[in-house]
């Protein structure tokens, strides 16, 4: 249990197979959780760290085996999952993946448990953007995403509504942001009120069926594009559009990211502008 604790860093977040099935039998009798076990437990639930997962199989899990069955189903399925910790080392040698299950008393060799990758990289287009993008949105009450060069009337900017709101509408929706220059490129200054009409006309239709708001914030010119949360930040390569390519994702340190937070903030004292798209 030391082994797990001390592993589990702020951005560490946890998947709960089948919510809230699961949670609601760690909670129980038949969990059979250690004190320590569930005061880690009560960290990740107030950390917001429990990620919400569909069921896979057709029936409940009723046994360790099932739920290792469950786990490695949602792995493949859902979003991949960095690595699935087992109770038993008999429960590892049963997994049809040996690299990703391990038993928790081997927990501190595997590479997966040590290794927070700094950088990945992640396909142009609405798979790849929500390998990072959804666990963020479903954990942080908050979500900024930063590119200079972000105009929903560009065509390879226009789906990107797609995946926020297929993630805010399957999770409770988080307050999203876009930030963007006021700049666009050779063309110079745009006034406000037409990027309030490009974000309305592109975006505005879809975000009040659904009845979600972004917020848009309209700064000076700047260059990298990064998404911002309560918990962690990336640096995003190339930006949000969608194009047949990959691009390199980074994780940014701590202090990076409080800097970035209060640069982009709305009392920021560079902010030109800031508008609402809601429904």
């Amino acid at each position: 249990m030391q082994v797990l604790k001390a592993g589990m860093s702020l951005t560490t977040s946890v998947r709960n197979l089948r919510t809230p099935e699961w949670l609601d039998l760690l909670r129980s009798p038949a969990g059979d959780l250690s004190p320590e076990g569930m005061r880690l437990l009560q960290t990740l639930e107030k950390r917001v760290a429990l990620l919400s997962a569909r069921p896979q199989a057709a029936e409940a899990p009723q046994d360790d085996g099932s739920w290792l069955l469950e786990a490695e189903a949602s792995h493949q399925h859902e979003r991949p999952l960095g690595g699935i910790v087992t109770s038993r080392a008999e429960l590892a040698a049963k997994a049809r993946d040996s690299k990703m299950v391990t038993d928790i008393a081997r927990l501190s060799g595997v590479g997966w448990w040590a290794d927070e990758r700094s950088s990945f990289e992640v396909d142009k287009n609405e798979a790849g953007f929500g390998q990072f993008l959804s666990p963020l949105m479903q954990r942080s009450p908050w979500i900024a995403l930063l590119d200079p060069y972000l105009d929903p009337s560009n065509k390879r900017y226009r789906r990107l509504i797609d995946l926020l709101l297929e993630i805010a509408v399957n999770h409770s929706a988080p307050v999203v942001e876009i930030h963007r220059s006021e700049m666009e490129g050779w063309n110079g200054l745009v006034a406000v009120a037409e990027w309030r009409d490009r974000f309305t006309n592109a975006w505005g239709g879809e975000l009040a069926n659904k009845q979600v708001r972004v917020d848009v914030f309209l700064w000076p010119d700047f260059h990298d594009r990064h998404v911002l949360s309560r918990f962690v930040g990336l640096h995003v390569g190339d930006g949000f559009d969608y194009k047949n390519s990959r691009m390199t994702v980074s994780r940014l340190d701590r202090k990076t990211l409080d800097d970035l937070v209060s640069r982009f903030s709305q009392n920021a004292p560079g902010l030109r502008a800031k508008f609402s798209v809601c429904g």
